[in-house]
């Protein structure tokens, strides 16, 4: 469990790190980026199966912001 203390944050930040979360989401970029390109280059239905409901939505709705420049705007994000 993380907590921020202003007198430790070479702790707090040592403890982040060790969960690898830029690695989750360095991956989770990366099969988003792939699967943008697969729709861009060959427009055929996708269904994402992963090991996770949670992981198939978070790219489900990562490939539709990089997908939708709208989606990336105030206005559409609204």
């Amino acid at each position: 469990r993380l907590a921020y203390h202003s007198h430790d944050s070479l702790k707090w930040i040592s403890q982040l790190m060790s969960t690898r979360w830029y690695e989750q989401v360095g991956t989770l970029l990366q099969e988003a980026s792939i699967l943008v390109n697969q729709l861009i280059n060959h427009p055929v239905q996708i269904t994402l199966l992963s090991d996770t409901e949670v992981r198939s939505a978070q790219l489900a709705a990562l490939v539709q912001v990089l997908l939708f420049p709208e989606y990336r705007t105030i206005k559409g994000f609204g």
